[in-house]
């Protein structure tokens, strides 16, 4: 697990957790996290990683992204929601997709190092669903493997169903371009007829 991080970062992140834990208790959590526990794993990991690497500019930042992530209703809306909200240069206006990048590869890595060594402390902690559902941006996984098919989040979510597969699903949409569905663009029913 830690050579997914590699050695270097690993020992350091040891280090900063046995600190954190000497502090408080704001490590130990199973489930999902409040937001000083979420708070309190990005200063663990930002103490030795630089913050910009996961897309924020700040240590807060980066928590406050997490936590929006996972309450946002729809990935449209939250990328909606921070382009209506971001107040920055323009060069960082897209900062908003390396942090979604970071979210699949790179902060589910480290945060399970994080658990790890937070386990070997204390035994209380159990991140698994919230290391789960960062990397699939707190989506159900089905959207996450259509987008890694080429059928972009933002267009599969507004038509999942509980329950759905991800055949369903995709025959839905394949049925939904048909039919020439008023919820989908052309550009959006050419796209997905492409991708399926």
């Amino acid at each position: 697990l830690a050579s997914s991080i590699g050695l270097e970062t690993a020992i350091e992140l040891k280090y900063e957790v046995f600190r954190s834990l000497k502090r408080s208790n704001q490590l130990i959590w199973s489930g999902w996290p409040s937001w000083p526990e979420i708070l309190e794993v990005c200063e663990v990991l930002c103490a030795h990683k630089s913050v910009n690497s996961f897309g924020a500019f700040r240590t807060r930042q980066l928590a406050t992204l997490i936590s929006k992530l996972r309450q946002a209703y729809s990935l449209k809306g939250f990328l909606l929601q921070q382009d209506e909200s971001y107040k920055g240069r323009p060069e960082g206006r897209d900062n908003i997709f390396k942090f979604l990048r970071a979210c699949e590869y790179g902060l589910p890595q480290h945060i399970a190092v994080i658990e790890l060594f937070v386990k070997q402390q204390t035994g209380g902690a159990d991140y698994n669903l919230f290391v789960g559902g960062i990397s699939s941006w707190f989506r159900p996984e089905v959207l996450k493997e259509l987008d890694e098919e080429g059928i972009p989040i933002q267009i599969s979510e507004q038509f999942h169903m509980d329950g759905d597969t991800k055949a369903s699903l995709k025959q839905r949409l394949a049925s939904l371009c048909q039919e020439r569905d008023s919820r989908l663009t052309a550009f959006e029913c050419d796209w997905i007829t492409e991708a399926l």
